[in-house]
């Protein structure tokens, strides 16, 4: 062996000391995005460094066998070791998070070193070896069998993904993260040069250049882990935010398929998975066909639909992602579940229509529904006709039994009410025990009839509270007009028919008393 070979194998052994050097700088340094894979992975190309180193260094066909199979101990792994990297430096935690794809990645390079030293049996990995010396090197000359491809191709697919992982970073971050991610991509790309030469028996003196490639390449990964940590902060960052969002993030390319998506949007629409990559969006929305393409501008729309009998709510952002001369290159969909503020809205709005006690409308709405049948009844020429009643002698009731019991007998009346009226007619709590029932084209006659049937409905019924049946009667007015004519209004009505009901309840309670606008009659 000349001195080229020395020199060549004392470079071997640098490289082991080096790698094993970066491994040990990598474990006693602050963690940092795929600090762990990096001393992993020195720590395997000190592994394989070596025993190459000693592979040239021996001197007969059984050492040199020896020393090529103590390589298989951690170069199968290598390239495995980078994807970790790769993944866990550019924040893309999820290619690690499945336990399946990691067993079956592992199960690869453990298949490889079970080939490599199970070949004396089945000759499908080296067909033969040789021993020989080509004047520079004693080298093993290996007649590569189907299986050592198989292990090329593995080789290559692992470090190009490697490397497109990286090269997708550098498109979602900014100019400022280049230069390490750069580095990065050099990094990996490195180690498959050798693996051309090996697959290509184009390696110059035969030998393999992988061991020696991969100290350099430890070195550009050590420089942009450590060297740049500061400014892998940034797409870490937005990383992270995109993957633990609680808005549903969908990315779509310019033509509007979708190309990335994280949990949040799983959790919103229960069918996304990957068989949606590279899809149109509209056919995981369809809502958005019905607005067209998108355009240019961003924009925002609701929408909703059911989950489990449930109606679920969401507001949806859409971002275009545009160059510096305005060409899209996409867009990002932001989901937000906003199901909690519609309901809330709903609630909201319920609480300002309704009175919480007895579950009918409120006096303020109820003046709103008076204006707009009013207006109505100009417009239409019907006849319009308002009840108002109370509970008699409440405050007594009250005293008695206490406020929940005359609670109780307000829902009493209200349900007694309702059953009487029809679905047109509006009933509302006008304040404490009166209530007041608008009726739409109907004839005073007609709510005359009305009233009595609900006083002689409460007159002979009762109300149950604490084992007590308590008995009440109620007094009513009635007022109402055949033609609307320019003075009458909500307010005239309404102080008619509190006149009328304050008339009857001084000649005698329980009882109901009508005024018409046209001319006042009374009667019981």
């Amino acid at each position: 062996m000349n001195h080229i070979a020395d020199m060549y194998s004392l470079l071997l052994f640098i490289s082991t000391i080096i790698a094993v050097g970066l491994s040990i700088y990598s474990i006693k340094s602050s963690p940092m995005p795929g600090s762990k894979y990096f001393a992993i992975l020195c720590g395997s190309v000190a592994i394989f460094s070596f025993g190459y180193g000693m592979e040239l260094q021996s001197e007969s066909l059984k050492v040199a066998l020896f020393w090529n199979k103590f390589q298989y101990l951690s170069g199968p792994f290598i390239g495995l070791f980078a994807f970790f990297l790769a993944a866990d430096y550019t924040g893309n935690k999820k290619l690690l998070k499945s336990k399946a794809r990691i067993i079956v990645l592992l199960l690869i390079p453990f298949s490889i070193t079970i080939i490599r030293y199970t070949n004396d049996f089945h000759h499908l990995y080296y067909t033969s070896v040789l021993y020989t010396s080509n004047g520079f090197f004693n080298i093993l000359i290996k007649n590569k069998g189907p299986l050592f491809t198989y292990y090329m191709l593995y080789l290559s697919f692992i470090m190009i993904y490697s490397s497109v992982i990286y090269l997708k970073t550098i498109f979602n971050s900014s100019s400022i993260n280049h230069v390490p991610i750069s580095i990065m991509i050099i990094a990996s790309l490195l180690p498959w040069l050798s693996i051309y030469m090996n697959i290509s028996n184009t390696a110059p003196f035969g030998i393999d250049y992988s061991a020696i490639l991969l100290c350099p390449s430890a070195i550009l990964y050590m420089f942009g882990i450590f060297k740049f940590r500061m400014l892998r902060t940034i797409p870490i960052a937005r990383n992270t935010v995109f993957h633990h969002s609680k808005d549903g993030i969908i990315i779509l390319d310019y033509n509007e398929n979708i190309i990335d998506y994280n949990e949040a949007a799983v959790l919103i629409f229960d069918q996304l998975t990957d068989k949606y990559l590279h899809q149109k969006i509209y056919n995981l929305l369809p809502e958005l066909m019905e607005r067209g393409t998108l355009r240019g501008e961003n924009e925002s729309f609701d929408f909703s639909f059911t989950k489990s009998g449930i109606e679920h709510y969401y507001s949806l952002e859409n971002i275009r992602l545009n160059t510096e001369n305005d060409y899209t290159l996409g867009w990002i969909f932001i989901i937000s579940d906003i199901t909690k503020l519609v309901n809330n809205q709903k609630r909201f709005e319920v609480y300002a229509t309704i009175d919480d006690l007895t579950n009918i409308y409120n006096r303020r709405f109820f003046i709103e529904l008076f204006n707009q049948e009013i207006n109505s009844a100009k417009k239409t020429k019907d006849p319009l006709c308002l009840i108002m009643y109370d509970i008699d002698f409440f405050k007594n009731i009250n005293d008695k039994y206490g406020h929940q019991a005359g609670d109780e007998i307000l829902r009493y009346v209200v349900a007694t009410s309702k059953a009487c009226i029809r679905a047109t007619d509006i009933v509302a709590r006008y304040g404490g025990d009166e209530f007041m029932i608008l009726l739409p084209e109907t004839k005073i006659d007609d709510a005359i009839a009305l009233a009595e049937r609900i006083r002689s409905q409460l007159e002979m019924g009762y109300c149950i509270y604490d084992n007590h049946k308590i008995n009440i009667t109620s007094s009513f007015g009635v007022t109402g007009f055949e033609n609307y004519t320019t003075d009458l209004s909500v307010e005239v009505l309404i102080n008619e028919v509190d006149k009328t009901l304050y008339q009857g309840k001084s000649s005698g309670r329980n009882k109901v008393t009508f005024r018409s606008l046209t001319q006042a009659t009374s009667g019981s």
